[in-house]
């Protein structure tokens, strides 16, 4: 017995809807978002939110003295992320 695959509509999923999600990122709809921010040649603001939320839980794991530094690290990070 397979399992069924679940279709999700990604232009009904809020900003409030990812935050409020078990995985703060689903790898699939990720994915599917990159898959059409390519198709588009540009990114949407739901990915550019995505990259966002996974630059942030990343600058949990470290210390700065500096909150300005944790800030310059996740927009470094995001747009390190755009570029690609």
């Amino acid at each position: 017995m397979g399992r069924k695959k679940k279709e999700v509509n990604l232009d009904s999923i809020s900003a409030e809807d990812l935050i409020k999600s078990k995985h703060y990122v689903n790898n699939n709809e990720l994915r599917e978002e990159l898959i059409l921010c390519k198709q588009k040649d540009e990114l949407t603001e739901k990915a550019v939110l995505m990259f966002k939320q996974i630059a942030e839980r990343l600058s949990m794991k470290l210390k700065y003295t500096n909150p300005m530094d944790r800030e310059d690290c996740i927009s470094q990070a995001v747009l390190d992320c755009m570029m690609y």
